[in-house]
Protein backbone atom coordinates (compact mmCIF):
# COMPACT_ATOMS: atom_id res chain seq x y z
CA UNK A 1 0.00 0.00 0.00
CA UNK A 2 1.31 3.68 -1.22
CA UNK A 3 1.17 6.32 1.41
CA UNK A 4 -0.70 9.51 0.58
CA UNK A 5 1.39 12.42 -0.03
CA UNK A 6 1.37 14.94 2.89
CA UNK A 7 0.42 18.36 2.94
CA UNK A 8 4.07 19.60 3.33
CA UNK A 9 5.18 17.16 0.41
CA UNK A 10 2.35 19.04 -1.78
CA UNK A 11 3.89 22.84 -0.69
CA UNK A 12 7.63 21.77 -1.35
CA UNK A 13 6.63 20.36 -4.72
CA UNK A 14 4.56 23.42 -6.24
CA UNK A 15 7.62 25.20 -4.78
CA UNK A 16 10.47 23.66 -6.28
CA UNK A 17 8.96 23.74 -9.44
CA UNK A 18 7.54 27.20 -9.89
CA UNK A 19 11.04 28.79 -8.52
CA UNK A 20 14.40 27.83 -8.90
CA UNK A 21 15.85 29.40 -5.64
CA UNK A 22 13.32 27.36 -4.41
CA UNK A 23 15.09 24.10 -6.19
CA UNK A 24 18.65 26.14 -4.57
CA UNK A 25 17.41 25.60 -0.97
CA UNK A 26 16.48 22.71 -0.99
CA UNK A 27 18.74 20.81 -3.10
CA UNK A 28 16.08 19.15 -5.48
CA UNK A 29 14.53 19.37 -8.43
CA UNK A 30 11.10 17.79 -10.09
CA UNK A 31 11.53 14.69 -12.54
CA UNK A 32 8.26 13.85 -14.53
CA UNK A 33 8.01 11.15 -17.27
CA UNK A 34 8.06 7.84 -17.24
CA UNK A 35 11.53 7.54 -18.95
CA UNK A 36 13.19 10.37 -16.97
CA UNK A 37 12.51 8.69 -13.55
CA UNK A 38 13.62 5.55 -14.75
CA UNK A 39 17.20 7.51 -15.51
CA UNK A 40 16.54 9.28 -11.85
CA UNK A 41 16.82 5.56 -10.67
CA UNK A 42 19.48 4.29 -12.41
CA UNK A 43 21.41 7.58 -11.43
CA UNK A 44 23.54 8.14 -8.46
CA UNK A 45 20.84 10.71 -7.31
CA UNK A 46 19.28 10.39 -3.62
CA UNK A 47 15.24 9.56 -4.66
CA UNK A 48 13.77 12.16 -1.66
CA UNK A 49 10.28 10.45 -2.85
CA UNK A 50 8.13 9.38 -5.76
CA UNK A 51 4.89 10.71 -6.35
CA UNK A 52 2.13 8.43 -8.32
CA UNK A 53 -1.18 9.20 -9.26
CA UNK A 54 -3.99 6.62 -9.12
CA UNK A 55 -4.96 6.99 -12.79
CA UNK A 56 -0.97 6.25 -13.76
CA UNK A 57 -1.06 3.29 -11.42
CA UNK A 58 -4.12 1.62 -12.90
CA UNK A 59 -2.03 1.72 -16.17
CA UNK A 60 1.50 0.62 -15.26
CA UNK A 61 1.14 -1.73 -12.68
CA UNK A 62 4.85 -3.46 -13.78
CA UNK A 63 6.43 -0.32 -13.39
CA UNK A 64 5.16 0.05 -9.79
CA UNK A 65 6.93 -3.41 -8.84
CA UNK A 66 9.68 -2.40 -10.23
CA UNK A 67 9.95 0.98 -8.03
CA UNK A 68 9.33 -1.18 -4.97
CA UNK A 69 12.43 -3.01 -6.06
CA UNK A 70 14.73 -0.13 -6.80
CA UNK A 71 13.50 2.42 -3.82
CA UNK A 72 12.37 1.81 -0.34
CA UNK A 73 8.75 1.80 -0.16
CA UNK A 74 8.54 4.55 2.51
CA UNK A 75 9.35 6.99 -0.75
CA UNK A 76 6.47 5.95 -2.72
CA UNK A 77 3.45 7.62 -2.64
CA UNK A 78 0.26 7.75 -4.11
CA UNK A 79 -2.08 10.98 -5.17
CA UNK A 80 -5.59 11.23 -7.25
CA UNK A 81 -5.54 11.92 -10.82
CA UNK A 82 -6.89 15.56 -9.63
CA UNK A 83 -4.17 16.42 -7.23
CA UNK A 84 -1.40 14.98 -9.16
CA UNK A 85 -2.64 17.77 -11.77
CA UNK A 86 -2.81 20.54 -9.63
CA UNK A 87 0.64 19.69 -8.11
CA UNK A 88 2.29 19.96 -11.78
CA UNK A 89 0.11 22.64 -13.10
CA UNK A 90 3.04 25.58 -13.50
CA UNK A 91 0.53 28.56 -14.64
Amino acid sequence: MLKELSKRQQRLIKTVIQSKTARIKNSCFIVEGLKNVEEALDSDFDIGFIVLSDAFLELHNVFLEKLKRKVSQDKLHKVSHKTFIELTDTV
